[in-house]
């Protein structure tokens, strides 16, 4: 091992979406005055370079008369399924407070000319919640929040890539980085870890993330964080090419899905292998604008049946799936009378009763073709790749009321923490990072005289880690066809995901799949530990490309390993098919009040029948034993919204409030 640098900082932030650089503004607020920053990539992930048809922000209602509290909110976040009250609570109370500093930053949300910030309403949600700045709502947000943090000094350290979480009796000390701009290992000691990494977007081939978002909650598990809900995900269809999704008027634009083989012949509109008639197919693609997500309750005789027709025709059949906005369905003119009511007078009320999808979808919405001729895509001209894509995982790290994980000092905000159930309101997301990363840094805040000293025990086992990750990796890095083998596998290993793990999941392929990443993982970390000679600290350029490529096919395959055990635990505690997730192959079939659904060339699945969905109110959590290779999982209730609800007088809360017992 060559040399190694040593940083040390109070609380490291990693991860610059967001989230992150919120955690960041807010610590410093709180007043942690020794806080960094330090991201592989500043400019990437999912914050700065994701967004939709109108990508939503969701908090409490602040205009009109329709009534609204923090109580009801919480309410509607809890009923969602598998969701921990004392979380609701939060995402409610702070709800308004995340909102109005990104306004106070710039953020133009918009309000009428006597200041009420106007709403709609978005999925799974009774209240005019919604709001939004355009397809780019998460970007604005996250260029606000840097330039807060920037114009603090507080230190922000880009191409640092986060390869190992240091910790010693659960808690943390501290990050092993490779730094991609100096091609040198840095260790960062410190006494908090505010991970801000985002969802585990590489684990899936086929997925909307940007391709910038990889994710690192993989190392998290291997340091012994819990998972919660990992099961839980959405799925929906999205372009490959750029990666972004076609909800809204990309389908109530009513264009023609058509398949082809991988040569690009052979084209054939599949969904008229289901549908009786033309109509009912149309209405149908109308509705996938409505309800983009895959929601195995939409599924017969709803739109969410296209989702598995198309995963269909790429999964089953090999064959790719495009968006064609040149020509209607069934290549003739459409008869909008013929549609149904809600279609009908949706489009006719728009305006958007022309000739072609693509004439139909400028109608609609302009700005959504543009963006895809900014993007070298001519709807007009050609066709759009599509595909069923990983979108957002609701699961994550388990967290407390406060986002501190099982490990002390290591704290999940933003998409790494598992807050979400299985339903989940239309941009719910974005306000739980605000207040995910808040809570921490109020935390951390309220604590910040509590340090944490490296004695010499812990300075040898935490430096007996940093060597043997290192070392792992020049091993890794040196074998002949490294870097071939490496790309091999990982193409392998997330197509696999895609077509077992994801929107249908196979439970003798998962078991498969899991039991072929352990053997791998044992071979990476149990081969002769002899560490290479000691060389010079700085690597070659083409050695740092490797390591950190290797660092993070590592990353992907621990993540994809506790995921895959997620899902197989949940059919083996008898869990069934919901949310965004079918699961096949149920051993016992066809038991009292299920519905069976049969799709020639997919399994049989069932959906649960009148009495409801029997885990709602439990949460699984799970964890990866580093020196087995396996995990466990365990379950419990979810702590109780009603709990949390308990009113309480001024005087008691003040009083707790002054002796710092709020933050106990």
């Amino acid at each position: 091992m060559g040399q190694v640098r040593i940083m040390e900082a109070h609380t490291v932030v990693a991860g610059s979406g967001a989230a992150g650089f919120n955690a960041a503004d807010r610590l410093r607020q709180y007043g942690v005055e020794d806080v960094i920053l330090v991201t592989e990539n500043v400019n990437a992930g999912t914050s700065r370079n994701t967004g939709s048809d109108k990508q939503t922000y969701y908090k409490l209602s602040l205009a009109g008369e329709q009534g609204d509290s923090v109580r009801r909110l919480a309410r509607v976040l809890y009923d969602g399924g598998c969701v921990d009250g004392d979380h609701a609570m939060c995402e409610a109370a702070l709800s308004c407070q995340g909102f109005f500093k990104l306004v106070e930053l710039g953020v133009p949300f918009p309000h009428n000319r006597y200041g009420e910030f106007v709403g709609y309403k978005t999925d799974h949600d009774p209240n005019d919640r919604g709001t939004s700045v355009g397809p780019y709502t998460s970007r604005y947000m996250t260029e606000a929040l840097e330039k807060a943090v920037r114009e603090k000094g507080i230190p922000v350290y880009d191409h640092f890539q986060v390869i190992r979480i240091l910790t010693n009796h659960n808690r943390v000390y501290g990050i092993l980085c490779l730094d991609k701009s100096r091609k040198d290992f840095v260790v960062v000691k410190c006494v908090n870890l505010v991970y801000a990494t985002g969802g585990p977007a590489g684990i899936y081939r086929d997925s909307v993330y940007p391709q910038s978002q990889i994710g690192a909650s993989g190392i998290a598990f291997e340091a012994g964080v819990l998972g919660k809900n990992l099961t839980e995900w959405q799925y929906g269809l999205a372009s490959l090419n750029p990666r972004w999704n076609v909800s809204g008027s990309y389908m109530q634009a009513l264009p023609r899905l058509v398949s082809t083989d991988e040569g690009g012949g052979g084209e054939r509109e599949f969904l008229m292998e289901f549908y009786e008639t033309r109509e009912a197919m149309m209405d149908m693609i109308f509705l996938k604008g409505y309800q983009w997500p895959f929601d195995s309750g939409k599924v017969w005789g709803g739109s969410s049946m296209i989702d598995l027709l198309v995963y269909r025709e790429t999964c089953v059949r090999g064959r790719r799936v495009w968006l064609d906005y040149r020509q209607n369905p069934g290549g003739r003119k459409v008869d909008f009378k013929e549609m149904s009511m809600e279609a009908r007078e949706y489009l006719e009320k728009a305006g958007a009763c022309q000739d072609t999808p693509y004439e139909r979808l400028c109608r609609l919405n302009a700005p959504a073709a543009a963006f895809y001729l900014e993007h070298g895509v001519n709807l007009e001209e050609e066709m759009l790749e599509v595909a069923v894509c990983a979108q957002h995982n609701n699961g994550g790290l388990s967290v407390n009321e406060w986002w501190q994980t099982n490990v002390e000092g290591f704290f999940a905000v933003g998409e790494a923490a598992g807050t979400h159930g299985i339903y989940r309101p239309g941009g719910s997301a974005l306000n739980a990072g605000q207040v995910g990363s808040s809570r921490a840094a109020q935390y951390i805040g309220a604590h910040k005289d509590e340090g944490r000293s490296w004695d010499e025990e812990t300075e040898k086992e935490i430096m007996n880690q940093v060597r043997q990750w290192i070392a792992m990796g020049e091993r890794a890095c040196s074998q002949d066809k490294a870097e071939e083998a490496l790309g091999s596998r990982w193409k392998c290993g997330t197509r696999q995901m895609s077509q077992y793990g994801a929107m249908l999941r196979s439970f003798r392929e998962m078991k498969e799949m899991s039991r072929e990443i352990e053997e791998e993982l044992k071979k990476i970390m149990e081969e002769d530990a002899k560490e290479p000679e000691a060389g010079p600290g700085q690597l070659a350029d083409h050695r740092a490309f490797r390591l950190s490529r290797f660092y993070r096919y590592l990353d992907i395959r621990l993540c994809q390993k506790v995921y895959l055990d997620a899902m197989t635990d949940y059919r083996e505690h008898g869990g069934k098919s919901r949310g965004s997730a079918v699961y096949l192959e149920e051993p016992e079939k066809g038991r009292a009040g299920e519905e069976q659904i049969r799709i020639p060339e997919l399994a049989v699945f069932s959906l649960d029948g009148p009495g409801g969905r029997a885990h709602d109110q439990e949460v699984q959590e799970i964890w990866y034993e580093a020196g087995s290779f396996q995990t466990q999982a365990r379950w419990r209730r979810v702590r109780p919204l009603d709990e949390v609800m308990e009113d309480q007088a001024f005087e008691v809360v003040w009083k707790s409030y002054r002796e710092g017992e709020t933050y106990r």
